[in-house]
């Protein structure tokens, strides 16, 4: 029985290659067989390709059945029959793809070539790749990575950026990225020596152009800066302490809603599961730059404003006049000063600050904040996670799981406890548990924990996950003075920033960051990240991509190479109906275990029974976080004195001003504002007299 090809296979098949095509290299030829092979890897679904050979082949997959049948298959019936004969049939695709390589181990099979894809990208051993690929189930790992390297520049081109993305503006986002290279030789060429490399690693990505219209109207109409009370907004926003309550109550009845569903006694890991959120675009087609060399990082501004100059080169190159531009706390700190200090030539960009460093450093503040009061006897008392977490100044980024991993317990088991003895209208009631408790220091403690501090910190993690821009930005307002009082001022001062950033944007803006806030890796329910967390991704793809004898020169070419590869992953997936991680949340058993544990522990220390009772003692430590975080230098008069003096010492100049073509304004207007104008020396500027100082930023007198 003859085996069907398509035209292009059959164009392939029996062809002398060198009449065919160029072949450039690992024996590839770029003919229009091979043209046509890219544009199937490159389009959104490989439904139709990954069933192709089995359609055209139907004759020959029937006769594979009788060959296939097991006694599992016999005993089902209905449903459950064609459920299985349907995960069957990318076997058939499979075996028909075989046979055709074995009639020529050149030609195309778009299954068995996305297999190869898939073993690049997981790094698979040349031992078993060269197993596979004498058995025809793989191409040679030459073609392969050439096949990667040229989809990956496909992907990079301006080309790739879809159609339907915004005109004006896109994302981009930067970190640090050291690779260690090394080699226990000495070499006379030190390239071959040991080598830390310390490079900042780059990506982009488009957004949509549902705002455009919209957004162009308003930045037409906004051609400058209206400083006037925006200091004062600031402020407004950030001792906004009413609405800073009503939004810890929307977390307490959130959270303690969705435990009053369990029965009593049940552990409530419902409040931690990954929230019903699907991207309603899917993934976010990031797209990974070509590196930029640096000797130290972000640490230096040199360096940075040579991967802003980069980044700037793929904006104007796609035609774009904004970015979006994301990064940690000294990245943003860095462009903050750029725009401030350097500000021609940097109006293209608005800096923000990345969620991801934030959620992390919020823990840390809560950590050190609650060490004395409550952490330190679950530690050191309890003895729970008292390997990994036994620091009361933890300040390692590294470290962030494990703490989480401690913190996300204590709240479930905290939440199991209540819900064990209390009733729902006590759990819903917040206002009403904290009147009851307020004789009993241990119950003020749990109650204040969870109420203040630890809630907020769940609802940012869950907001994240569910791209909820609004409560995200809630808990950067609320949490300045946590940063304050746990001697963190460099989140403080990113507070300050940020807020006064986000005020600043014209609602249009403002609500295109709103929507594209978080970004989704690979399209699944509920798993939205930070954009600095889908930096730190690709910063992991990189070093662990790269083969242990890589050198500097390969990382540019390895950039390609993955560009090329992430496209080929999620498609496959979606193609066979089997997304991994599109499955429903699991606990494991053993966090059960923890979350008992702790639960004991509670009861031992604060008995159900003397809950509402009065207890002149905190049987969990001493001090009340809860307090200090509205006194001393998280006072209301030392808050407001603060941040004004942020505004003042340290703006971000430039964020008020637009690049120059199109003209327009990047941020929110007033009335009958100044008028903004060039100025191509700073220091010459200051030095005419012709300007007037207004709060954060200098006007020119016209």
């Amino acid at each position: 029985m003859a085996v069907n090809l398509d035209e292009f296979q059959q164009k392939q098949h029996g062809a002398r290659k060198e009449e065919d095509g160029e072949s450039q290299g690992g024996g590839i030829v770029r003919d229009d067989c091979y043209e046509e092979l890219l544009r199937r890897l490159c389009e959104d679904d490989y439904t139709e390709h990954m069933c192709f050979l089995k359609r055209a082949n139907w004759d020959l997959v029937q006769v594979l059945r009788r060959y296939m049948t097991s006694g599992y298959c016999n005993k089902l019936s209905g449903d459950g029959l064609d459920a299985f004969q349907t995960r069957r049939l990318a076997v058939y695709e499979l075996l028909v793809g075989l046979l055709v390589r074995n009639l020529d181990e050149d030609v195309h099979v778009f299954a068995l070539v996305v297999l190869s894809l898939l073993l690049l990208k997981n790094r698979t051993s040349m031992e078993i790749w060269g197993i596979l690929n004498k058995l025809r189930a793989s191409y040679s790992y030459t073609f392969t990575r050439e096949l990667a390297t040229d989809l990956g520049r496909r992907a990079m081109s301006v080309a790739s950026i879809p159609a339907d993305s915004s005109a004006i503006i896109m994302i981009g986002v930067y970190d640090n990225c050291m690779y260690s290279f090394g080699t226990s030789n000495e070499h006379i060429d030190e390239a071959h020596c040991n080598d830390n490399y310390q490079t900042i690693n780059l990506m982009t990505a488009a957004l949509p152009g549902d705002f455009d219209e919209k957004l162009r109207d308003e930045l037409r109409k906004s051609t400058a800066w209206n400083d006037s009370g925006s200091a004062l907004r600031v402020v407004d926003a950030l001792m906004d302490y009413g609405r800073h309550s009503t939004y810890t109550d929307e977390c307490w009845v959130f959270f303690m809603g969705i435990a009053a569903l369990k029965a009593p006694g049940d552990i409530v890991w419902d409040i931690i599961l990954h929230p019903d959120y699907k991207p309603p675009r899917g993934a976010t087609p990031f797209v990974y730059q070509k590196h930029v060399p640096t000797m130290y990082g972000t640490a230096r501004y040199d360096d940075n404003q040579a991967a802003l100059s980069r980044l700037n080169g793929h904006v104007l190159g796609a035609g774009r006049s904004l970015a979006f531009v994301y990064g940690d706390q000294q990245t943003y700190s860095r462009m903050v000063w750029l725009k401030r200090k350097e500000p021609v030539g940097n109006e293209w960009f608005i800096p923000l600050p990345g969620d991801f460093h934030f959620t992390i450093h919020l823990l840390m503040a809560i950590h050190r904040l609650w060490w004395p009061t409550l952490i330190k006897w679950l530690v050191t008392d309890v003895g729970f996670c008292a390997k990994s977490c036994n620091e009361e100044k933890w300040d390692s980024v590294e470290k962030y799981n494990n703490y989480r991993f401690m913190y996300e317990t204590l709240i479930v088991a905290i939440v199991t406890y209540f819900r064990g003895f209390l009733s729902k209208s006590h759990i819903l009631n917040h206002s009403l548990l904290k009147r009851l408790t307020e004789e009993n220091k241990g119950a003020v403690v749990l109650v204040a924990f969870l109420y203040d501090f630890a809630l907020p910190w769940l609802s940012l993690r869950q907001a994240i996950r569910a791209n909820q821009a609004r409560n995200i930005e809630s808990v950067w307002k609320l949490a300045l003075p946590w940063f304050k009082v746990a001697s963190k001022p460099l989140y403080a001062r990113l507070c300050v920033d940020s807020t006064y950033v986000t005020l600043s944007m014209v609602p249009s803006l403002h609500a295109c960051y709103r929507e594209t806030r978080t970004c989704s890796l690979r399209a699944n329910v509920g798993r939205n990240v930070e954009m600095d967390r889908a930096l730190e991704t690709f910063n992991l793809e990189m070093k662990t991509g790269l083969p242990a004898n890589a050198k500097r020169p390969d990382v540019d070419t390895y950039i390609v190479v993955l560009n090329g590869l992430r496209q080929v992953q999620e498609k496959l997936f979606a193609a066979l109906g089997n997304d991994p991680d599109d499955v429903e949340d699991s606990i494991p058993d053993s966090r059960d275990t923890d979350v008992e544990f702790i639960v004991a522990a509670l009861r031992k220390a604060v008995p159900p029974e003397s809950f509402f009772a009065p207890n002149d003692v905190n049987t969990f430590g001493k001090g009340a976080p809860w307090e200090d975080v509205t006194k001393g230098d998280a006072a209301p008069s030392a808050l407001r004195n603060f941040i004004l003096g942020e505004l003042q010492k340290e703006p971000p100049q430039s964020i008020v001003r637009a690049p120059s073509s199109p003209p327009c304004a990047l941020l929110a207007s007033g009335a009958s504002p100044p008028r903004l104008l060039s100025i191509s020396s700073p220091a010459s500027f200051l030095r005419s007299g012709r300007y007037v100082e207004c709060g954060r930023f200098f006007f020119l007198l016209c």
